[in-house]
């Protein structure tokens, strides 16, 4: 079986308060530790994506989908981290699972253009 990825680093002066109210609202079906936990990894996937350093913003995302994949904030972070990778797969999988999870459309620009901007069959070559 194969190792569980690492999870980053979270430094001490990143706390669950620092998460926008909302997203926090939506974090409360799961148990406070939890909660903690997960929010401490969305505000440092936050703070990472400002400094432009979207890898440790995904593999934040990524621990903080490991806990709680069925949350739609947690999936949303995801898409919109692949979106700007360049992941348009990936993003696409996400955004079209919140959208599932939400009912809301407003990512449906954001998805068009990831269909846009993912290789299709016959760019793919033999």
């Amino acid at each position: 079986m194969p190792d569980r990825p690492r999870d980053p680093e979270l430094s001490d002066e990143i706390t669950a308060d620092m998460l926008d109210k909302g997203l926090a609202h939506e974090l409360r079906t799961l148990p406070e530790g939890l909660a903690e936990i997960v929010a401490r990894h969305l505000v440092a996937a936050d703070q990472a994506l400002i400094e432009g350093d979207i890898p440790l913003a995904r593999a934040h995302i990524s621990a903080a989908k490991r806990r709680a994949g069925r949350v739609a904030p947690v999936r949303e972070a995801a898409g919109i981290a692949a979106y700007l990778a360049g992941d348009y797969t990936e993003a696409i999988a996400e955004l079209r699972t919140v959208r599932r999870m939400t009912g809301a459309d407003e990512y449906v620009p954001m998805l068009a253009d990831c269909e846009r901007g993912r290789p299709g069959p016959a760019a793919e070559g033999p």
